[in-house]
């Protein structure tokens, strides 16, 4: 769980992160057979290195003025229901490709990094 707010954000394995090229701020398309986004690298351990998220409920089209344009739709990316009643969307199980676009943006996020992936918390202890 992180603290980012007011914007659409991808989870990314720091491993996975780097093997991309990209660092928290920068911003990505995701794309998948049925269509792309974009959205801001938010790197975050707890994630498994094979698997990105992509939170739903930050990206709106219209709502007013300021709500327009802020943020992507992720449910672009899962395609159709495949029954009438749109009961069976496809959340957990679409491949996507991510490409860095080479721009950056502000991340929004309250939480503090430092020791996660480095730092303090991740050192030998003296003597070990």
């Amino acid at each position: 769980m992180t603290t980012v707010a007011w914007q659409t954000w991808l989870e990314v394995h720091p491993a996975t992160a780097k093997k991309l090229g990209v660092v928290d701020g920068d911003i990505v398309k995701v794309t998948s057979p049925h269509g792309e986004v974009e959205a801001v690298v938010c790197t975050y351990p707890a994630i498994r290195p094979d698997t990105v998220a992509l939170p739903t409920g930050q990206g709106h089209s219209d709502f007013g003025r300021y709500a327009r344009e802020r943020g992507s739709q992720p449910l672009q990316l899962v395609g159709a229901p495949t029954n009438p009643a749109g009961a069976n969307l496809a959340w957990a199980n679409v491949r996507v490709k991510v490409t860095p676009t080479g721009q950056k943006a502000w991340l929004a996020v309250f939480e503090n990094k430092s020791g996660v992936e480095s730092g303090f918390i991740n050192q030998a202890l003296p003597g070990k």
